[in-house]
């Protein structure tokens, strides 16, 4: 029996595979907004637009590069995991999602520490 947790033959596996493949799209889509919206104003180094986060920019930009590479590597990662397909590059993107992750905790709890709402 298969361990996959998409089928791998047949009608049905093309038809899972879609609507796991459109499905992660609109994951993948609904991030870029995200970053669009609510990152890329940040790449700017203006101090009146951080506000009262300016003291905190570097906590802020290390958060933000975090959620910014999980964003991008967890539907792949959702890809790679529930397709079966090259596993090693998903436990590597696993690891590095990790990493990525408590990046981006580490950033969000400095000004939090601080009392600071973000």
């Amino acid at each position: 029996m298969n361990a996959s947790a998409v089928p791998t033959s047949g009608v049905s596996a093309q038809r899972a595979r879609a609507v796991l493949a459109t499905f992660l799209l609109g994951i993948t889509l609904v991030a870029i907004w995200y970053l669009w919206r609510f990152v890329t104003p940040y790449a700017s180094i203006d101090p009146t637009y951080y506000d009262y986060l300016w003291p905190w920019r570097y906590a802020l930009w290390a958060h933000l590069a975090g959620g910014l590479s999980a964003l991008l590597i967890g539907p792949v990662q959702l890809w790679l995991g529930l397709t079966r397909r090259r596993l090693r590059l998903h436990r590597l993107l696993g690891r590095i999602y990790l990493g990525t992750a408590i990046v981006s905790l580490s950033g969000g709890l400095v000004p939090d520490r601080e009392g600071v709402a973000w």
